[in-house]
């Protein structure tokens, strides 16, 4: 494993610890405007990424035609669709349902990644993604009813959080993973906060402290730090190998729940945890002698500027040296 490959994986994991936090900082805002506190959510993370930015004197990559379709869609999907969609699947069904069918999202990544970039599908990775799916089926240990709007809502669920990467892929090439993450979350909270006067402006109020807090961390780690760190993971990694790291969303859940006394831990959902680390493990690694080099950067990426002048977002979160390193 080459240091750029071992970094991508700690990278893709820390984001998804952060995603996996997200359940406990929903449930501070039960009793909030879900448009309006996406929105916020989604708004301040953009501001954040601009000041961070700036503070580093470098510049955010601008959206060009060519990506803002794609971006876009990354908005619509991935981020306002889905989490309108889960909101009202959870709302029918129950959430153990959803985060089982979600569990599928390794699978849905380990067919589609590769055929959108157009090589075959990776045996193995596909193997793997079965193997951590039926991990997550015995951590998330669905039960209730299965409702039939609430079941189609959750394959929407599933679709937004393959389209998050998916349709991310391309624009990460040019404008790199702040580029995507920046233009994806102000488009995001324009559209959630056209929502949230539509159908919340009779609800709209000042969070409580307890909310602003929830909504900061949100922000923050479950968005800028998460976002950053995944959408690099994914640009490294590729999307079928990067897709097996969301399995251990479900395991991170599961201890937290444990930790604060609101779940069992069952010999089921050991069983559960093992099988989701098995597979991550076999599937992210590079096997020897099959390791394909990453491509040359552009030559503005290997260029350094003048300190004088705002520097532009490398391709990756950390810019990798010209040495030939090898990518996953």
């Amino acid at each position: 494993m080459t240091t750029s490959h071992g970094r991508a994986l700690a990278l893709g994991q820390l984001a998804m610890l952060f995603v996996g936090s997200a359940v406990a900082a929903a449930s501070l805002l039960a009793d909030y405007p879900v448009l309006t506190g996406q929105a916020v959510r989604y708004a301040a993370a953009a501001v954040g990424l601009w000041a961070w930015t700036r503070l580093r004197n470098r510049r955010l990559p601008r959206l060009t035609r060519r990506d803002a379709s794609w971006v876009f869609g990354v908005a619509l999907v991935g981020m306002s669709g889905f989490n309108v969609v889960l909101i009202e699947a959870t709302g029918r069904i129950d959430p153990s349902v959803v985060g089982a069918v979600l569990g599928g999202t390794p699978i849905a990544l380990a067919v589609l990644g590769p055929l959108q970039a157009g090589r075959p599908i990776a045996r193995r990775t596909l193997a793997c993604a079965l193997v951590v799916a039926a991990g997550v089926l015995l951590v998330e240990r669905a039960s209730g009813p299965l409702d039939p709007i609430g079941l189609a809502l959750t394959l929407l669920v599933l679709a937004g959080e393959v389209g998050f990467s998916l349709l991310a892929v391309r624009p990460l090439r040019r404008i790199g993973a702040v580029g995507v993450s920046f233009h994806a979350v102000w488009i995001a909270a324009v559209q959630l906060a056209i929502g949230a006067l539509l159908l919340e402006r009779h609800a709209l109020r000042w969070p409580t402290a307890v909310e602003a807090g929830a909504l900061a961390h949100m922000a923050v780690f479950v968005t800028v730090v998460a976002f950053v760190a995944w959408y690099t993971a994914l640009d490294r990694l590729g999307a079928d190998r990067a897709g097996l790291l969301v399995g251990t969303v479900a395991v991170t859940a599961l201890g937290t729940a444990a930790l604060v006394g609101t779940t069992t831990v069952t010999p089921t959902t050991v069983l559960g945890c093992a099988l989701v680390i098995a597979g991550v493990a076999v599937g992210v690694r590079t096997p020897e002698g099959k390791r394909q080099a990453t491509p040359e950067p552009r030559a503005a990426h290997r260029q350094r500027l003048p300190t004088t002048a705002p520097q532009p977002f490398s391709k990756t979160l950390i810019e990798p040296e010209p040495c030939g390193c090898e990518s996953a």
